[in-house]
């Protein structure tokens, strides 16, 4: 058990002494303070942040995703280009409104060893109903901020917008990172906020893509070992 120690030095009363006798009673009269302290991995199924896609509940002392927000995209227009944007109606494939309070990813560290932690993101997949796989693609994940409510600002982990111009380990991009003796709570990576002036998540598709509506997965990875 580690033990804190406070020092405590009382002033002297006898101000008539001389400096000698007063120096004297001074030394003779420090007394310790122990102060104990047990700190114990965070307890419970602890709630997110921000409300992304809240499905997981994370134990004891873990590490891991909490949650990621799903990327919703409408129908492509002329310009090739196409946006996410909360709580805006996309196709029948998806709920009529995105409930969402932002699109981010949330990582969860409740050790409490301070040991760091990085997170990687790796676009598996893009295809239609066909089979047909989306190529030419420019999808980029911008980051606002690494948001917190739970922990202090020296602690926040680093982040970065990402780009998928590939599949597979091709595509492997480091989205967050907390060196040791960072990264100790809970961190919301945000890639876009109802703040004005937020960026969109955006993909880029050339007008050659084949038609069909289009379902990707990003695989998401968190190691207890930064790079």
């Amino acid at each position: 058990m580690k033990q804190i120690k406070l020092g405590i030095i009382f002033s002297s009363l006898f101000s008539l002494l001389i400096l000698s006798d007063v120096r004297c009673i001074a030394e003779n009269i420090k007394e310790d303070t122990t102060l104990d302290i047990r700190m114990n991995p965070a307890s419970g199924d602890l709630k997110g942040e921000y409300k992304l896609d809240d499905s997981k509940n994370i134990q004891t002392g873990s590490l891991a995703i909490k949650s990621v927000s799903p990327f919703l995209f409408g129908e492509m227009d002329s310009s090739g280009k196409l946006v996410t944007k909360l709580n805006q109606k996309v196709s029948a494939y998806f709920p009529d409104d995105s409930p969402l309070d932002a699109l981010g990813v949330e990582v969860h560290d409740l050790r409490g060893t301070g040991k760091g932690w990085i997170l990687k993101a790796m676009l598996v997949s893009f295809k239609n109903e066909d089979g047909k796989s989306l190529t030419n693609f420019k999808l980029t994940i911008p980051t606002e901020k690494v948001a917190t409510k739970s922990a202090t600002i020296e602690n926040i982990p680093t982040a970065k917008s990402i780009v998928f111009q590939d599949y597979g380990v091709n595509s492997e991009e480091v989205v967050m990172e907390a060196v040791e003796g960072k990264g100790m709570g809970k961190f919301t990576d945000v890639f876009k906020s109802k703040d004005n002036g937020s960026e969109d998540v955006t993909l880029f598709v050339p007008l050659t893509a084949y038609k069909g509506a289009y379902q990707g997965n990003i695989l998401w990875s968190l190691s207890d070992v930064p790079q």
